[in-house]
């Protein structure tokens, strides 16, 4: 646990992932699938008490306009910084080209799954969380969802 409030955690969810998309060419974008923007009890326990945890989830999926090797893709979206290290690269269950890549700062998570040289339809998702929270006095449900077009880098 830590002393960051779940709001902040909400925040910084969003910045690492508005991060990661920012470099992409917004003409290799065709389409962008709806928000995930909410939090989820930690362990599978629900618990609203100052006791209870939770963590953010901010991400979403988008199609390209063509077709993009995942090389280059993670090139423009891979964190960089010596706070953020490579946890998880393998395919994914989808099969084909896609791969997932999980990395961390050590607060925040965050997912990319690359399906970019699909002929049929080139593909990427991004998504974050930061890690579990302390409710205290600031846990779900004690500030509005934070609006990303609010959120800047």
């Amino acid at each position: 646990m830590t002393d960051t409030t779940l709001e902040q955690g909400a925040t910084a969810a969003i910045r690492v992932v508005k991060r990661a998309t920012a470099k992409i060419p917004a003409d290799w974008i065709l389409e962008k699938g709806p928000e995930q923007n909410h939090y989820n009890y930690c362990d599978g326990t629900i618990d609203t008490g100052p006791r209870g945890s939770a963590q953010w989830l901010y991400g979403f999926a988008f199609d390209l306009t063509h077709e993009v090797p995942n090389g280059q893709l993670l090139s423009v979206m891979e964190p960089t910084g010596k706070e953020w290290s490579l946890l998880l690269k393998e395919p994914n269950v989808q099969g084909g080209t896609a791969m997932d890549y999980r990395f961390t700062d050590g607060r925040t998570q965050l997912y990319i799954t690359l399906n970019g040289e699909s002929s049929t339809r080139p593909r990427v998702g991004v998504s974050a969380y930061g890690q579990c929270i302390r409710n205290g006095e600031t846990g779900p449900g004690t500030f509005p969802t934070p609006n990303p077009a609010d959120i800047t880098g």
